[in-house]
């Protein structure tokens, strides 16, 4: 006797997407450690290729006037915004139709 099998075609299973949260934090896994990848490469071929490169001296200057400049553009922004929210009051309620 021979046997014979039973092939019945079977539909194939609904497929689901992934969990959204998982496949984003693995793209951002695998982001991440290309870019610090791509860092440490740079890093290992400049290692030693310029004996007389420029010092931090040379580099980093103390931004003073630029400095002054932020911290005045935001002393003028926080004052121009608490003064237009302290007269706010004055101006919701009235109504100039009524006098």
């Amino acid at each position: 006797m021979s046997a014979m099998t039973n092939s019945i075609a079977q539909a194939p299973e609904a497929w689901t997407l992934p969990y959204r949260g998982k496949v984003g934090m693995a793209g951002l896994i695998i982001a991440e450690s290309a870019i610090f990848t791509i860092f440490v490469v740079a890093y290992l071929f400049y290692t030693g290729k310029s004996l007389t490169g420029p010092t931090p001296r040379e580099v980093l200057n103390p931004p003073i006037f630029y400095s002054i400049w932020q911290l005045d553009d935001s002393f003028r922004c926080e004052t121009s915004e608490t003064a237009a929210v302290c007269s706010l009051p004055h101006f919701v309620g009235s109504n100039s139709r009524a006098r």
